[in-house]
């Protein structure tokens, strides 16, 4: 069975739902694991911006913690702009 996202079938967008920005990067500024769901902090100083767990690429979430740097897509599915396409930035 697959997971819903406010209405919309997970690794699905209206429209594509895309804001057109582009990818943008952040900084995870809270997160919680038991609602699953939490805020990223844009570099741009824009408004922070609202991330479901099930936009995070492949099993990230296990993964994503406080402070971490992400690149996302800014997305519209309906309730807003929130983080989608959520990629964990990992240094060498």
């Amino acid at each position: 069975m697959s997971q819903r996202h406010f209405g919309v079938t997970h690794g699905q967008h209206r429209d594509n739902g895309m804001l057109g920005y582009g990818a943008k990067s952040g900084v995870v500024r809270w997160l919680s694991r038991i609602k699953g769901y939490g805020f990223i902090k844009p570099d741009d100083g824009t408004e922070e911006v609202f991330v479901h767990y099930s936009a995070v690429i492949g099993d990230g979430f296990n993964h994503l913690y406080e402070g971490d740097r992400v690149k996302f897509d800014l997305v519209d599915l309906g309730r807003g702009p929130q983080a989608g396409n959520v990629r964990i930035q990992k240094f060498a």
